[in-house]
């Protein structure tokens, strides 16, 4: 559903008779976007598990849906407000809670994403082994579906966690 000569093209939904214009990307943009997410990634890389929490407790404290932006997805997935409010809240309740997700399931030592998996000795004298995750080597690039916003802050937040650099769509 490309328009050559506009630059855009045109979401339907599947539910009602409403569509959007999106403008393309192109390659200038695209290159821009991944020089500017290289650029990044080693500071990303360099941020603490508390500091990575804290982004996203800001973006929890942030994040607000208007009434035309609660249209659009109301148009875009089909369900009723009531349901798409649940699934922004629990976008909301996602960002809140992977922390605490992810320090539970892999641990939290050293600022870092960390876990121990390895004690042998007592007390006073053990030797313990660890487990930790690395930033991803690179960039992720993600093509969100216009259908579930809980999506994105699921996406995002796993993004701020790992230390990730991302290219949305």
């Amino acid at each position: 559903m490309k328009n050559s000569f506009s630059g855009t093209f045109s979401v339907k939904s599947s539910f009602y008779d409403y569509s959007f214009e999106l403008p393309n990307s192109s390659i200038v943009e695209i290159n821009l976007a991944s020089s500017a997410a290289m650029k990044a990634r080693d500071q990303v890389a360099q941020l603490t598990f508390d500091q990575r929490k804290e982004i996203l407790q800001r973006a929890v404290a942030n994040y607000h849906i208007d009434n035309d932006e609660l249209d659009h997805l109301v148009k875009m997935t089909g369900m009723p407000k009531k349901y798409v409010r649940k699934r922004i809240e629990f976008g909301k309740k996602v960002l809140s809670s992977l922390p605490n997700i992810v320090a539970m399931r892999y641990g939290h030592k050293f600022g870092t994403i960390t876990r121990e998996v390895f004690r042998n000795g007592s007390s006073i004298l053990r030797t313990t082994g660890y487990e930790s995750h690395r930033p991803i080597d690179g960039l992720v690039a993600a093509f969100i579906p216009p259908n579930d916003p809980a999506e994105v802050p699921f996406l995002l937040g796993h993004v701020v966690m790992y230390g990730a650099t991302a290219i949305i769509k």
